[in-house]
């Protein structure tokens, strides 16, 4: 819901649309709450609907790009693996999904050396760990610690740098939720400076694919902004605004956009069209499989 991000977080933190000042706490009402607490006590294995393809086509003034992605279930229902080709000279694709005996997602790891590994409390992901390897080698590591309110919404992330035994704080980003959406993501240095904000609205669709809850995850898949995939609706409109080394917010015209979509009769999307303010498009096509409910 929110061009690939592959690179150094560090980038990541100071410039993309899909990556929250002081945190603003949230009060989801307990209508929200309950529907998350029902939705997470569904099984994988009541599936009805799940997103087998997703095919984006991605349109500038001078060239044309393709992500085909292709997902794989195993005998839970549960998302096992993504496969397929990617643009910018990435090219083949394969990501592996494992879970504990919760059914809890607690390693993917990638066939280009990045990894991720997920840890819960009682019940919450209160931490991710994302490395990136090369020859075995780790290059980059950084922790993602998560914390929540009393309704179990995620609140805020804090993202650190894992070097020579060091930690360090990059930055912190906090949301604010209408519901169980997050309509205002705020990201901050780590002595509290703004950096910019996301603002975001939705639609009342069903997401593509929404097994992945509340985790950060590769781009075109979901996204590695932390806090991306917590809503759960589409998104109509993303709105960016970066803080000038003045202090002025300016609009990112690079990174805001709107969608629009074509829904199936499921109430999923099969087809969305992402607009961004300079002119550019991606058209998603999404193939779904359906079986009857037992």
């Amino acid at each position: 819901m929110k061009q690939l991000i592959f690179g150094l977080l560090a980038l990541l933190l100071l410039n993309a649309c899909e990556q929250k000042e002081e945190v603003s706490l949230i009060t989801a009402s307990a209508e929200a709450s309950a529907k998350r607490a029902a939705r997470e006590a569904t099984t994988n294995k009541q599936w009805t609907h799940r997103l087998i393809r997703q095919r984006a086509v991605w349109t500038e003034p001078t060239k044309q790009t393709v992500t085909d992605l292709y997902y794989t279930y195993n005998d839970n229902g549960q998302l096992a693996m993504i496969s397929g080709t990617m643009p910018h000279g990435i090219g083949d694709i394969l990501i592996n999904l494992y879970y504990d005996e919760l059914g809890r997602l607690i390693s993917m790891q990638h066939n280009w050396g990045k990894r991720w590994d997920l840890s819960y409390d009682n019940k919450n992901l209160v931490k991710q760990v994302r490395t990136y390897s090369e020859n075995g080698v780790v290059l980059t590591e950084h922790h993602y610690v998560n914390s929540y309110d009393a309704q179990g919404l995620m609140t805020e992330t804090k993202i650190y740098n894992i070097a020579n035994s060091q930690q360090t704080h990059l930055a912190t980003f906090t949301y604010t939720y209408d519901g169980e959406n997050i309509v205002r993501l705020v990201k901050s240095r780590p002595d509290g400076k703004k950096l910019g904000e996301n603002n975001y609205t939705y639609d009342e669709g069903k997401l593509p694919l929404n097994t992945l809850q509340n985790l950060s995850v590769p781009r075109y898949i979901t996204s590695d902004l932390p806090g991306a995939s917590l809503s759960v609706n589409n998104i109509l409109t993303c709105v960016e605004t970066v803080v000038r080394a003045t202090g002025e917010e300016v609009r990112n015209t690079t990174n805001s956009y709107s969608m629009v979509y074509e829904y199936a009769k499921a109430g999923y999307p099969s087809v969305s069209t992402k607009t961004f303010d300079r002119g550019y498009t991606e058209r998603t096509e999404f193939t779904y499989e359906t079986r009857e409910r037992h």
